[in-house]
């Protein structure tokens, strides 16, 4: 049996209606419509339903929610005769699909928004949703004079971008009703017996109209945060032209294989003394001489983008083997909602690395450049 405490309960039935207005006009045209969607999986029963207002809404949650799997079209619908692509009409969102089995390294909506922030950290996410077995989450853009197809490949490419399921980016998507239930079990089975194997679809967030300062996007804002990521992503995949390397001969592995691939094909600016000092203090682990740690730092800040000076890389490297911290551990280390942690795995190759997982406590410490933009820019701190 289900149990879901009467404060929670109260708690998610008052912001279903901030969930409502979100996706929906304040007032809908006369031949505008909510387009609803309930399904029984066992008896493969799928009904169509048109409503108007919020209390109809909450009406057909309360009323299907225990026998069906219930859903909304994202966008409005133009009268009430199917939901086509040319049937829609006002689409006030861009909803990203994310299954919990397709990420293994990924739990929970913080981890879920971290990986998001790790690749766009200005896009602000306006809700998630506890789907029952992933998260969904919705992005408020401005409806006046959106252009239907020029909204749907925005949400493809952000989809892309972000590993969320692209066959979730339709024109004429639905998703599932918060404070409804998700009648699918573990096992890939539907169960409308027995409530004790539902998931409660819950909101974990929502900050539509929340404060003063909340506005939807205009779709040429999103636009750029998706230009920006590409640009920076081109400069990532150019480091890799740079200096090649073999990985590794004859299957050999590698001590802290992340460290040493971008010890060969550098990092870029943002993410250069992180990388820099795990440099140091690995090679120093596995006993190098200072003479060959500076010049293996010299090489690795020739294949940075951009590098710093000499002068630069030869005091921050003399810094990083004096102090006594822990740079090397695995992504692991570091909260999934850290970006750190991304950067770390992005390099991660388990198959190669002889010391994967190890040295899981990293001591906080300050070779994050955005903690330390002068050293950050090439020059000496005050």
């Amino acid at each position: 049996m289900i149990i879901i405490d009467s404060e929670e309960k109260n708690t998610q039935q008052s912001i279903l209606r901030k969930h409502f207005e979100m996706l929906y006009p304040d007032k809908l045209k006369d031949d505008e419509w909510i387009r609803l969607v309930r399904i029984n999986k066992i008896s493969n029963e799928t009904f169509v339903d048109y409503i108007k207002t919020y209390d109809e809404y909450y009406n057909y949650i309360q009323t299907y929610k225990w026998n069906f799997d219930l859903y909304n079209q994202l966008a409005t619908n133009i009268g009430r005769d199917k939901g086509t692509e040319s049937q829609q009409r006002t689409r006030r969102v861009l909803f990203l699909d994310f299954d919990q089995k397709d990420y293994e390294r990924l739990s929970g909506a913080k981890a879920f928004t971290g990986f998001i922030k790790s690749k766009i950290k200005k896009l602000f996410l306006h809700a998630c949703i506890n789907s029952g077995h992933g998260y969904h989450y919705y992005i408020c853009i401005d409806e006046k004079a959106n252009n239907a197809k020029e909204v749907v490949e925005l949400n493809k490419t952000l989809a892309d971008i972000f590993k969320a399921d692209l066959k979730a980016t339709l024109s004429t998507q639905i998703a599932r009703i918060p404070c409804s239930f998700n009648h699918k079990t573990e096992d890939g089975e539907y169960d409308y017996q027995d409530p004790g194997k539902w998931e409660y679809v819950r909101v974990v967030n929502n900050a539509y109209k929340n404060g003063p300062q909340y506005r939807a996007y205009p779709l040429s804002e999103i636009k750029s945060y998706i230009s920006d990521y590409y640009k920076n992503l081109d400069k990532e995949v150019n480091i890799f032209a740079l200096k090649e390397w073999k990985e590794a001969k004859n299957g050999k592995e590698f001590n802290y294989f992340c460290i040493e691939r971008v010890k060969h094909e550098g990092a870029v600016k943002g993410q250069r003394n992180f990388w820099h000092g795990r440099i140091v203090k690995s090679m120093q682990k596995q006993g190098y001489s200072e003479q060959e740690i500076f010049a293996a730092c010299k090489e690795y800040n020739a294949a940075c983008i951009p590098p710093k000076s000499d002068s630069v890389i030869l005091d921050d490297t003399a810094r990083f083997l004096k102090k006594k911290y822990n740079l090397t551990g695995c992504y692991g280390a570091f909260p999934e909602d850290d970006e750190r942690h991304w950067w770390v795995a992005m390099q991660c190759d388990e198959a190669k690395c002889k010391t994967f997982n190890c040295g899981l406590c990293i001591t906080e410490m300050d070779t994050d450049e955005k903690h330390n933009p002068q050293r950050a820019a090439g020059g000496k701190n005050k």
